[in-house]
């Protein structure tokens, strides 16, 4: 689970090194990545939950993903993480009912959101 990592490495090295990160003082407290339709990471520290943080870097991965013109975007939620259900349910995203992870057998939730189409103009 994300939340408990440690504040992810983004450099050029890094997995993290496309992602949306947010920053306070110089110390990076959270992060956020998107491929294709799919959220495939948020992570915000302990210390800045419920602050805005994370709100700002979903709606901006929901942006990308509208922007690359996606009209849906997904995610995927340990079941019993239910402080992030939580959350992903305020912003307007919708659960699947829960199933077991394909590989270690934990019971996963999906979310879905649908969203404006807002493309880059052309040029």
């Amino acid at each position: 689970e994300l939340a408990r990592l440690h504040p992810p490495t983004v450099g050029p090295e890094s997995r993290w090194a496309p992602a949306l990160v947010v920053a306070c003082s110089g110390r990076v407290v959270g992060a956020g990545l998107a491929a294709g339709d799919r959220i495939t990471a948020l992570w915000v520290a302990a210390a800045y939950r419920g602050r805005g943080a994370g709100a700002g870097i979903l709606r901006a991965l929901e942006a990308q993903i509208a922007r690359a013109g996606h009209p849906r975007a997904v995610l995927r939620c340990a079941a019993t993480n239910r402080g992030a259900r939580r959350f992903y349910r305020r912003a307007g995203w919708r659960e699947s009912e829960p199933y077991a992870h394909e590989v270690h057998g934990r019971p996963m939730v999906d979310l879905h959101k649908e969203l404006v189409a807002s493309r880059s103009p052309e040029t």
